[in-house]
């Protein structure tokens, strides 16, 4: 079947269009004083083929009396309808409880089985009944209720089928319940309906009082009275829907087509058109066409305006029905198929959404609270109240982003969340950055659903301008290690502290045999000797002497010891100071170099100091024996140094030795 727009642009009709376009197309214009969710069924219609063959199909079936014994006995009424009345049976061959469909004529007659010579009335409630058993007994799917047999009654056919204890979707509508749970009956009932349309047939009143849903959660499409084929294999009391020029379905549901009367475009996406209609009604509570009167209906379902949809319905649901329902059927859904799939995607990402919206909550409560920190930072404001606002910014910013990713691994093409979240994390970046917070930023940054190179660049020069005061505090670190060479230090010490003790012990040995009168020369020779000493022990050592600035201090400051030494000779030398008290004055001078060092080197060096002192102060009390005291004093200072540099000091938090 060729199909073609029903119109090529909206524009209202009103009641007047309206039925000058049936004029025009020649559609039967007698609509019936039916009710809003009655069903309006074809009359005149095209079905003089199909009446012609309705007499030989009901002499085919088996009469419901078999030797005067029912094959069926009925109880009580249980459901009427536009076309049929439905009653509690028996089927008696096998003992079980039946559903048993029989024409309006039936009931209206005095239940004998004759019910007259088939009127119009009558031969299009006993077409529709037959129509539906049909259709009904060759859609073998879990979504249409099974047919068991097909008997007739005098001129009327019985439809016996599954009774399904349960309750109508219209009714459970009225109840209330979840939109999740009435959108999986919707998908449901997608299924029944590519079902259907896969066997070449169209149902063309879709509506929840056309939906049973059982005690265990069954979803059965029922009704199909008014159902037409879209093939010609089919018998010929099945309507083709190409040859339909009469208004059918119910107004309240009705499709554009199905209101013009349009045969050439009725098929699989009329049925399309319904379940989005029956969407409308699970979005906003009521059917797409709902109006005061049949006509008013009809033409709100022929002019399909564009749908404006209110605060609270879901922005994906609303744009699925509007494609569904789409005036122009080139523009629904390619099949009821394809409907469901988009159906079964909202259902999947429905919890995703759920988490989105909550997490923007959440972001959107931080996003206030960061406003009111930057203002506060500008102001000045106490630290406390600046604290307690950042650990709420944290923990609400924490549950955001939380939520949205949750909200992703759901459904990652959620575009609510991943909005959502990049906003979000901009915004903590950019407080990171301001925080001087980079590395942060930097793993924010990473997780960016999309990057943002600006935002890169300023966390490299931050990583940069960090990296390099790391490496101006580890080579200020570096230059206060006394680790460092502490090895040789110690070696360059007891060297020292030998070498000191031997030359004046033995000057004063020399001297008190006789063998040498010792004077200023030689204390100035051993002084240099001392320091020829030293600095032969530093050229050794000096790829780790002078690695660092405190070793440079430490040579430097012995090195001035050395000098001074050797200063101290040639001044006491040249002034002619007693040799005797010269040699007294070299302890406040060693005093003072350990002093020195302690106070710009290694603090561990004052009790070092504190003995240097004790010694010298006692000097004067062994006048006679200056050299042996100067010689054992300064030994065992510098002995003490040596043992305390065997180890590297600890340090505080600045790197300085303690």
């Amino acid at each position: 079947m060729t199909s073609r727009p029903v119109c090529d642009t909206f524009r209202a009709v009103g009641s007047e269009g309206l039925q000058a376009e049936w004029r025009r197309r020649g559609t039967e214009s007698t609509v019936p004083s039916a009710a809003l969710d009655g069903t309006i069924v074809p009359t005149t219609e095209p079905l003089l083929d199909a009446h012609a063959a309705l007499a030989t199909v009901l002499e085919r079936l088996p009469e419901v009396r078999a030797q005067g014994e029912p094959l069926v006995t009925l109880a009580s009424e249980i459901a009427r309808g536009g076309m049929g009345v439905v009653y509690v049976g028996e089927q008696r061959s096998l003992g079980r409880e039946v559903a048993v469909k029989a024409a309006r004529a039936r009931a209206d007659s005095d239940g004998d089985g004759d019910v007259g010579d088939g009127g119009d009335d009558e031969r299009s409630d006993t077409l529709a009944l037959l129509r539906e058993a049909w259709i009904s007994g060759h859609l073998e799917h879990p979504n249409v209720i099974p047919i068991y047999a097909l008997y007739r009654e005098g001129r009327t056919p019985l439809l016996l089928m599954k009774r399904v204890e349960g309750a109508s979707w219209s009714d459970r509508l009225r109840a209330g319940g979840a939109l999740q749970d009435h959108l999986r009956t919707l998908v449901q009932l997608c299924h029944a309906a590519h079902f259907a349309h896969s066997r070449g047939i169209v149902h063309l009143d879709l509506k929840p009082a056309n939906v049973m849903i059982g005690e265990f959660g069954e979803i059965y499409l029922l009704d199909w009275g008014i159902a037409a084929s879209i093939v010609d294999s089919h018998p010929p009391f099945i309507v083709r829907a190409a040859t339909l020029r009469c208004v059918l379905g119910t107004p309240a549901y009705m499709a554009p087509e199905l209101a013009l009367g349009d045969g050439a475009n009725i098929g699989p996406r009329t049925d399309v058109y319904l379940l989005g209609a029956l969407l409308h009604e699970l979005l906003v509570g009521a059917p797409p066409h709902a109006a005061d009167t049949v006509m008013a209906s009809l033409v709100s379902a022929f002019e399909s305006r564009p749908l404006r949809w209110p605060d609270g319905v879901p922005e994906e649901l609303g744009a699925i029905a509007s494609k569904a329902m789409a005036r122009d059927p080139a523009q629904r859904y390619g099949s009821a198929a394809a409907l469901r799939e988009a159906l079964e995607s909202y259902l999947v990402h429905a919890d995703s959404l759920a988490l989105a919206a909550a997490a923007r909550e959440r972001a959107a409560a931080a996003m206030v609270l960061l406003e009111a920190e930057d203002a506060q930072e500008h102001a000045a404001a106490p630290d406390g109240a600046s604290s307690a606002s950042s650990d709420e910014i944290d923990r609400l910013a924490g549950e955001a982003e939380f939520g949205f990713r949750q909200a992703l691994e759901v459904w990652q093409d959620n575009g609510r969340a991943r909005e959502g979240l990049q906003l979000l994390l901009e915004r903590l970046i950019t407080r990171d950055l301001a925080r001087g917070r980079w590395p942060v930023a930097a793993r924010r940054a990473a997780t960016l659903p999309e990057p943002r190179p600006r935002l890169a660049e300023r966390i490299d020069e931050l990583q940069r301008a960090d990296a390099s005061k790391a490496r101006e505090l580890e080579r200020r670190r570096e230059d206060v290690d006394l680790g460092r060479a502490a090895r040789q230090r110690s070696t360059m010490a007891f060297v020292g502290a030998f070498g000191w003790f031997v030359l004046l012990v033995g000057l004063a040995l020399l001297g008190r045999s006789g063998v040498l009168r010792v004077s200023h020369p030689h204390m100035l020779g051993v002084t240099s000797s001392a320091a020829l000493i030293f600095s032969m022990l530093v050229l050794r050592g000096r790829g780790a002497l002078l690695a660092n600035a405190i070793n440079r201090s430490v040579v430097a400051l012995l090195a001035l010891g050395w000098v001074f030494g050797s200063l101290y000779w040639v001044g006491a030398w040249i002034v002619g100071a007693p040799f005797g008290a010269a040699v007294i004055g070299i302890g406040p001078l060693i005093a003072l170099v350990v002093a020195a060092a302690a106070a710009t080197v290694d603090r561990r060096l004052v009790p070092h100091a504190i003995v240097a002192a004790i010694a010298a102060a006692l000097q004067p009390l062994f006048a006679d024996y200056a050299l042996e005291v100067l010689g054992a004093t300064g030994a065992l200072v510098l002995a003490m140094i040596g043992l305390t540099w065997r180890t590297a000091p600890a340090r505080d938090g600045d790197g300085a030795a303690v």
